[in-house]
């Protein structure tokens, strides 16, 4: 099981302004449609990926950690943004992911999809979740579905009682290359709770954590 709590946010943890460090060439690609409450994230690269990837992945968690700057998170970086360009960030109703290619998180989706009513991929409108579901539970605990989680969780105060579900598609069942689609619907109804358990894979599914294992520096 694993069980995801509220951390500290990036503005909770750092004084104002937050220290700059050299850019490691990390981004977040999100696009940002206040009229609508959503934003979708289509491309991600973390600052911690992208130091590991900079050394080879031969570099500690230490030196890791030493590297990057303090406003790291995807989640708290999607929040900032948001927060500056909506004139109602509290109402925020959708968070997407378009053009996933994560193999862990692939495979999730295929164990989904070829549980559903055709048993292959299929395009929008897709398949959808509520939050209370193995699918779902499963889905927000992929690579790509973990800062969707931590977006719940850590700004349960300014969300409020909402009522989540998740959709998945393919962007092209016939274009494996384009990718999946994953989009949350955050409905004003239950309230997000302030921890969230992710149950094992009842339905024959896997989920990985957000953690990396780096290979040591040689000697």
């Amino acid at each position: 099981m694993l069980v995801l709590r509220r951390r500290k946010t990036a503005d909770e943890l750092y004084p104002q302004p937050i220290p700059k460090k050299d850019n490691v060439g990390a981004h977040y690609e999100v696009y940002y449609v206040p009229k609508w409450n959503a934003m979708l994230s289509s491309d991600a690269r973390s600052p911690a990926y992208q130091v590991r990837l900079n050394y080879d992945f031969k570099i500690s968690d230490d030196n890791v950690n030493k590297l990057i700057p303090p406003l790291n998170r995807q989640s708290d970086v999607m929040w900032a943004v948001w927060k500056t360009i909506s004139p109602t960030p509290n109402k925020l109703r959708y968070i997407g992911r378009s053009g996933i290619i994560n193999d862990d998180t692939k495979g999730i989706m295929d164990d989904i999809f070829r549980k559903g009513p055709t048993g292959k991929p299929v395009p929008w409108p897709g398949l959808t979740f509520r939050i209370d579901t193995e699918e779902a539970q499963a889905l927000l605990a992929t690579p790509n579905g973990l800062a969707i989680a931590y977006i719940l969780i850590d700004r349960a105060k300014q969300l409020g009682r909402r009522k989540i579900s998740v959709t998945i598609a393919a962007s092209d069942p016939d274009s494996p290359g384009l990718g999946y689609r994953m989009l949350w619907d955050l409905a004003p109804d239950v309230p997000v709770l302030p921890s969230l358990s992710l149950p094992g894979p009842g339905l024959g599914l896997t989920f990985m954590t957000a953690s990396t294992t780096t290979k040591p520096r040689p000697t």
